[in-house]
This record gives structure tokens, C-alpha cells and sequence, in this order.
């Protein structure tokens, strides 16, 4: 899997493409989570153009783990499905983040993910 990350004010974008395993997306999380430490930096749109979606056990734990690595539970990530290939994994990451009071959603149209993301970024 390959990923660039970049800084675009108080969001990250995050290119995701290739072949993802759940060590590749930990990785990935990590660096943002770095990055994004500091206050400054309140969120992220990860636009995701995969080979296939992880399964849903992977899908699950790396929601989970979002806290231990060092997102605060306002921070906001919208995932932008540029293809359906990871549909399935990504609805359900966002079901388990819903549920766990955690702000990730999945869209297919990038005006609304921003929209959504940078909604909740406002003071």
C-alpha cells in the first residue's frame, strides 16, 4: 500500500492507494496522528483507491485502536471512496466508529466529506 499525507491547514489529506494490510494502515494512522499533534491539526480526508477493502476483523480493531494512537475523540476523519472496491470495510469501520462515539464517516462525493469535515472544525 502506499499512502502521501499532506497538510491543508487544520485537516490532513491522505492519498490511499494499492494493496492495504492492517500494519500498512496502522503506519499510516500513525504518521497522521503525529502529525497532527499540537492542536493545530483537527482532522483528515483520507481519499482511498484500493485494491480491495481490509476484512472486517482489521477494519474493526483499526478504529478501535484511534485513541491509543493519539487522535483525541474530537477528531474528525472523513474517508472518500474514490471506487467502491473498499466499500463494505469502510461502512463498517464507520458503523464501529459511530458506535464507539467516534467521528469517521465514509463519503463518495468529496464536496460533502469536506463539507463535513470542515463543519466540525469551526470553533
Amino acid at each position: 500500500m502506499e499512502y502521501a499525507v499532506r497538510d491543508a491547514g487544520h485537516y490532513l489529506i491522505v492519498e490511499m492507494a494499492g494493496a492495504p494490510s492492517e500494519p500498512a494502515v496502522r503506519e499510516m494512522l500513525k504518521e497522521m496522528a503525529a502529525r497532527s499533534t499540537g492542536g493545530q491539526v483537527m482532522g483528515a480526508l483520507i481519499e482511498v483507491r484500493v485494491a480491495y477493502g481490509l476484512d472486517l476483523v482489521s477494519s474493526r480493531d483499526l478504529v478501535l485502536s484511534l485513541p491509543s494512537l493519539g487522535f483525541p475523540r474530537s477528531y474528525r476523519i472523513a474517508v472518500l471512496l474514490l471506487d467502491e472496491v473498499a466499500s463494505q470495510a469502510a461502512q463498517f469501520a464507520e458503523d464501529v466508529a459511530v458506535n464507539r462515539g467516534l467521528a469517521v464517516r465514509v463519503f463518495r462525493d468529496r464536496a460533502q466529506a469536506l463539507g463535513w469535515l470542515e463543519a466540525g472544525l469551526t470553533p
